[in-house]
C-alpha cells in the first residue's frame, strides 16, 4: 500500500494499532541564519512564481530552509527518494532525513525523520501519509522506543508530529513562516537537533550489539 493511499491519521491508527494524542511538545533552539539566505527566503514568499505548484514551492522555498536547518543540525536531508519497507507501507517521501552511507550518495539507517510538501494542506489526508511514512521508518529501524519525527509544511505554514512506540503525538500549532520566519527556523532547528539525537542512540545501541556478538 502506498503512503499516499492512507487518507487519515485514523487509517493509520487502525492497521497498525496506534493512539494520538495533541500536545504543543516542539521548542525553539535559535539558529543564526545568513542575511543573504534570509533575504532570498523572503523574497520568495512574495513572489507568486514559488507558488505555482508543489515542485515549484519545494525548489523555491521548502528546500532551502531544510538545507540550511539541516546543516546546522548535522542530519542531511534527502529530497524525493524512494522509502519501501514492505507491501503495506511504499513509496517516496518528498524528505526523508538519515545520515549519509560511505560515499555519501545514499542514506542510511536509522531514518530519524520524513517530511510531505503540500501547495495546500489537506491537513487530514496529509497527516495520515506522513504518519504511514513514520510508522516505516519505526518498523525500519526496529526500536519503537527510540522516536521518529514528521513534518508536513506548505512553505508558508508548518506542522510536526512524533512517533514514540504506539503513540502518535501532534503538535497542534501551525508555525508560519510569513508571519515569524525566525521562530519557524529556530521550531525546524530544535526538531532536527531532537532527531539527530534520536538516530545518535539507535546508532549506539546497534554499535553496542555488534560488539556484543562480535565477542561471543
Amino acid at each position: 500500500m502506498a503512503y499516499k493511499d492512507f487518507n487519515s491519521m485514523s487509517d493509520v491508527c487502525d492497521m497498525f494499532d496506534c493512539d494520538v494524542v495533541d500536545s504543543q511538545f516542539v521548542e525553539e533552539k535559535k539558529i543564526e541564519v545568513h542575511p543573504v539566505l534570509m533575504e532570498f527566503i523572503q523574497e520568495s514568499f512574495h513572489n507568486q512564481i514559488s507558488f505555482k505548484n508543489e515542485y515549484v514551492i519545494c525548489e523555491r522555498i521548502i528546500s532551502p530552509i531544510l538545507n540550511i536547518v539541516s546543516k546546522n543540525s548535522k542530519l542531511p536531508v534527502w529530497s524525493h527518494v524512494p522509502f519501501n519497507v514492505d507491501e503495506q507501507l511504499s513509496g517516496t517521501p518528498d524528505y526523508l532525513f538519515a545520515l549519509a552511507r560511505r560515499g555519501g550518495d545514499e542514506y542510511k539507517l536509522p531514518i530519524a525523520c520524513l517530511g510531505e510538501a503540500k501547495k495546500d494542506i489537506p491537513i487530514q489526508k496529509t497527516y495520515g501519509q506522513v504518519a504511514a511514512e513514520m510508522i516505516a521508518a519505526q518498523k525500519n529501524n526496529k526500536n519503537p522506543d527510540i522516536p521518529i519525527f514528521g513534518l508536513i509544511t506548505s512553505g508558508t505554514v508548518w506542522l510536526f508530529l512524533k512517533l514514540e512506540g504506539n503513540l502518535f503525538t501532534k503538535d497542534d500549532r501551525m508555525f508560519s513562516a510569513t508571519r515569524d520566519i525566525d521562530e519557524v527556523f529556530n521550531v525546524l532547528n530544535w526538531f532536527l537537533c531532537e532527531a539527530r539525537k534520536a538516530a545518535d542512540i539507535l546508532l549506539e545501541i546497534e554499535a553496542k550489539e555488534k560488539l556484543k556478538k562480535e565477542k561471543k
